[in-house]
């Protein structure tokens, strides 16, 4: 089965991402706007740095079955040290965090993410990683396949 595979570095947490900015709307109303943080922006420029030198060419499948109206499975192993604290799961959502990760992998291949059908999310223990985890003791793997059937319409 072909694959694309990359590690990346996890992206900050949506409370750290965005955030509302107030802005005039006329008439002595407000509104609030929403908009990426310092913390985010740094994020996407050495997730885009490490991108590129792991995929210095996309594979021509790729855009071939994008093209060909294809679909796609994209997984994320979330490897991290901070999943339970006394044995008890710790309050780590990720979920609104691999929305990042799909952003910025399929900016980096030039296909719509909108293709993708299968969506698959884990979380996993540290020592499972075959990479180098990041200062804050995670690193992300994905995955891109694709997937053989379309769904049906």
């Amino acid at each position: 089965m072909e694959s694309i595979e990359v590690f990346l570095t996890p992206p900050p947490s949506l409370n750290k991402a965005r955030m509302a900015r107030k802005i005039n709307i006329g008439g002595g109303k407000q509104s609030a706007r929403i908009q990426d943080t310092d913390v985010l922006r740094n994020w996407k420029v050495i997730a885009e740095t490490h991108l590129q030198e792991q995929l210095q060419e996309v594979p021509s499948w790729v855009k071939e079955h994008a093209n060909s109206q294809g679909t796609f499975k994209f997984e994320v192993f979330w490897y991290g040290e901070h999943w339970f604290k006394n044995g008890n799961p710790k309050r780590r959502d990720i979920d609104n965090r691999v929305k990042f990760l799909m952003d910025q992998t399929f900016k980096a291949i030039d296909v719509d993410d909108c293709h993708v059908f299968d969506l698959i999310l884990r979380k996993l223990p540290p020592q499972e990683t075959p990479h180098a985890l990041a200062a804050d003791g995670e690193v992300c793997f994905c995955r891109l396949t694709k997937l053989d059937t379309a769904p049906v319409a």
